[in-house]
């Protein structure tokens, strides 16, 4: 049996949230709710659960605000999340249906979505999102093939004597400049883990956390 797409629904209405939830779930979707629209909550999460679609409010009072920017960063990133724009904000529903600012164009919704909304619209934004979306292999072989891909990355930037582990998304290496480096990807943060070794070749120092595996093999290369 194939596994239930998954929907990442962003919306601090407790309320709304739930019924939106049960209402998906009996559709057949694998629902998370996140009820924080913070960048750095927002891209945890979808790094953590890779959704197929996301649904997402904006700031509340204050208007869609940030989620500009975090339907952007979904559409940018190396399997893109199609998002749906889901808020009671008029000004913001008719912004991003004529796509003519710079920042709903870069948002690129899927679909938008007001509040209050129809069952039928919503049901069909949804098929419409998961349609779009790459599957995720959340197999072992899926695992295997994410890690091979991570250390020919790393290759390609310049590390050298690359080993990798045969359970997670891990590596050690060593960086063009020399410094022997780990890179982890936490699938219960959403989050890269860069570590390499102090200058004494004895400890393991944190060198950052990243969203984005570019980021981190960025930094690597530097290092």
């Amino acid at each position: 049996m194939a596994e239930p797409r998954r929907v990442l629904l962003i919306d601090d209405d407790h309320d709304l949230a739930a019924m939106v939830r049960a209402v998906l779930t009996d559709e057949g979707y694998h629902v998370s709710v996140l009820a924080d629209v913070n960048a750095a909550a927002v891209r945890a999460a979808v790094g953590a659960q890779e959704p197929d679609c996301v649904l997402l409010d904006g700031e509340g009072a204050i208007g869609y605000g940030v989620s500009w920017s975090a339907a952007s960063w979904m559409r940018e990133r190396e399997r893109p999340i199609p998002t749906v724009m889901f808020t009671v904000d008029a000004v913001a529903v008719h912004e991003a249906r004529a796509r003519q600012t710079a920042r709903s164009q870069a948002a690129g919704f899927s679909s938008v979505l007001p509040k209050p909304f129809d069952l039928d619209d919503l049901l069909d934004a949804v098929a419409r999102a998961v349609g779009q979306a790459a599957p995720v292999d959340r197999s072992a072989a899926g695992d295997d093939a994410r890690t091979a891909a991570l250390a020919e990355r790393l290759r390609a930037a310049g590390a050298t004597d690359v080993r990798t582990s045969r359970r997670q998304e891990w590596a050690a290496f060593r960086t063009p400049t020399g410094v022997d480096a780990q890179l982890y990807w936490s699938p219960g943060e959403g989050v890269y883990h860069l570590t390499w070794t102090d200058p004494t070749g004895r400890r393991l120092r944190p060198i950052g956390q990243f969203h984005d595996l570019a980021a981190a093999l960025a930094v690597a290369a530097a290092g």
